[in-house]
């Protein structure tokens, strides 16, 4: 393991490092820096940092608004071995003061006055001048190796902190590489900001990696068009934002972007709707990954799997190790759903908080997320939700994905969302929201006939009609709030 995080980056590897100082690393608004301008500016950073009072014993908190920004400001971090925790923009002041304060963080840093914080020592750093420094708090001690801390919340309400090693944080590059294959030749759109940490193990992956990365400070409604004028060959999104690109996209009926290598999207669960939506609409080349901030990539879904089996979420990553258990941790069989389990050089030890109950979840060097997954003939994992939703009715468990999957494949479905609806005597009755495609008349006897016929037993015993499924601000669905709309609904079987 290198000592220096970003000099071991910036040192590109492979094709990487026969492109040179000259080729492209960055575009974003303002232009486009080579790899010896970035490297430039980056140490022009570093040297402000240093002469504001800021050492490697220092923990800096990031809150930009400027991806371009904020970019520099970590890599020169990086530079001078200064761990950080980057903050997101829509943050409450009180949850980015708490983060702050169990991150242990000295030093606030911002390119925005208005996101500074009273409580905490703040840096107002720009391109054009790096101004206003105030002394950093003292810092506490801490262990040597920190890269990055990663912000998150807990089920008992505390934050959970995620501490990245630079060791660690070298394997997730690596593993990033290897898994899907990225060259110097590689452009890079991502259209999650940097603030978010799979953004960011991305952008140090292109740069490891030696191609070149187009921050996305721009509507994404402009990410197709620049996508195909820029010569973009990878995307990275989230399965919000590739709802965005179809909306964009409209009624293509071939890829408008035919010439993209690849479009990963990752983050939450990949309806097949979405999935094939994206692989018609805007690239064949559709992958799917899952994986979690604790461990990174876990698996990887080519194109090819993605066509041939529902609900895959592909094979292990290059580093790492997946297997399926059951509760007491023994491995199930072939075909049965167990817990998914990983092991590998990128995965954690612990949260920051060495008190947190979640730290349970890390036993003898295999990490448990709480999801189940299915292994299929061909050592493909099918991802079946989330461990603790899972329904036991009549006795029976019944796995809220399955359902949703199955629904899914019903002509007119746009969305599903399967969840319990309480009953004293039988437990967890399955029942499901669905959305219908605009233009299409619900036919609500004819789906619960369809279900009936692929799951049985385990079909929704009621279907509640949305226009629209309610979701949280991070675009997910918020299935809770489903619950709140629905038990305002008697209950009328199917």
């Amino acid at each position: 393991m290198t000592a220096n995080l970003y000099e071991w980056c910036m040192a590109r590897g492979g094709e990487g490092g026969e492109a040179g100082e000259g080729a492209t690393a960055v575009r974003w608004q303002g232009g486009v820096l080579s790899y010896a301008e970035l490297d430039a500016l980056v140490n022009r950073r570093a040297a402000t940092l240093r002469e504001s009072g800021i050492d490697s014993q220092a923990i800096a908190a990031l809150r930009f608004v400027s991806q371009f920004e904020l970019a520099l400001t970590a890599l020169a971090l990086m530079k001078e071995c200064v761990p950080f925790i980057a903050i997101p923009r829509s943050q409450t002041a009180q949850l980015a003061s708490q983060w702050i304060g169990e991150a242990r963080a000295t030093i606030l840093l911002t390119d925005n006055p208005g996101r500074r914080l009273d409580a905490t020592a703040s840096l107002l750093v720009g391109c054009d001048s790096d101004r206003e420094a105030a002394s950093p708090r003292s810092a506490a001690p801490r262990g040597d190796g920190l890269a990055m801390i990663i912000g998150g919340s807990g089920s008992t309400g505390r934050s959970k902190l995620i501490p990245i090693t630079c060791e660690q944080m070298e394997n997730r590059v690596l593993d990033t590489i290897e898994t899907l294959g990225l060259t110097a030749r590689d452009v890079s759109l991502g259209l999650v900001h940097l603030e978010f940490a799979s953004a960011m193990h991305r952008f140090l992956s292109v740069l490891k990696s030696g191609g070149s990365t187009i921050l996305g400070d721009f509507p994404i409604a402009e990410a197709i068009d620049r996508a195909g004028r820029e010569g973009v060959t990878v995307i990275s999104s989230t399965a919000v934002h590739a709802d965005m690109l179809l909306a964009q996209a409209g009624s293509a009926r071939q890829p408008v972007l035919p010439r993209l290598r690849m479009m990963t999207i990752a983050g939450s669960t990949i309806s097949e709707p979405l999935r094939r939506r994206v692989m018609e609409a805007i690239t064949p080349n559709l992958w799917v990954g899952y994986g979690t901030n604790e461990c990174w990539y876990a698996t990887a879904a080519t194109p090819e799997m993605i066509r041939t089996t529902p609900g895959t979420v592909g094979v292990a990553s290059s580093r790492s190790e997946v297997r399926l258990v059951s509760d007491s941790g023994e491995p199930v069989a072939a075909g049965e759903v167990g817990l998914i389990e990983i092991r590998g050089r990128s995965v954690v030890s612990g949260y920051w908080d060495p008190g947190l109950p979640e730290n349970g979840a890390f036993r003898d060097g295999w990490f448990r997320p709480g999801d189940l997954g299915r292994a299929t003939a061909d050592g493909q994992i099918v991802f079946c939700g989330r461990s603790d939703n899972m329904m036991i009715f009549n006795g029976v468990n019944i796995y809220p994905v399955e359902i949703e999957n199955c629904l899914l494949a019903f002509p007119g479905i746009a969305e599903a969302v399967a969840f319990p609806s309480g009953d004293p005597v039988h437990q967890d009755v399955p029942v499901c929201a669905v959305v219908f495609e605009e233009g299409v008349q619900p036919d609500v006897k004819a789906l619960a006939q369809f279900a009936r016929k692929q799951l049985g037993f385990r079909a929704p015993r009621a279907v509640y009609l949305f226009p629209r499924l309610p979701r949280t601000t991070l675009g997910k669905v918020s299935v809770p709030e489903v619950i709140r709309i629905t038990a305002k609904v008697a209950l009328r079987k199917v």
